[in-house]
């Protein structure tokens, strides 16, 4: 979450990665995360539809090892629920500014 805070993301979005961190440990370990890049995303967009926050989606955010890796796009940010799968010392969940 520090680096959500560090993004100016908006109070919200902020509430509901925690709730969403809370509810889906697994995905903070390089074993919970490894494949599940397209799932996690998914369900953290159903939580934001659920609290009625809207504009969010799934895109390619790189290409390791030929396969697309997917993240969230909202206000401006990749939430990267997953990263960890790559780099076990990652934010969990890595929160970057979207270009």
């Amino acid at each position: 979450m520090n680096r959500a805070k560090k993004s100016n993301i908006s109070h919200r979005l902020a509430e509901a990665i925690v709730v969403f961190r809370a509810d889906h440990p697994k995905y903070g370990t390089p074993n919970g995360a490894h494949d599940n890049c397209c799932k996690a995303s998914g369900q953290f967009v159903d939580l934001l539809l659920a609290r009625g926050i809207r504009g969010a989606y799934v895109d390619e955010i790189d290409v390791v090892n030929g396969v697309a890796h997917k993240a969230v796009v909202i206000d401006g940010v990749w939430v990267d629920w997953t990263a960890r799968q790559f780099d076990r010392s990652a934010d969990f969940p890595k929160v970057i500014p979207y270009e």
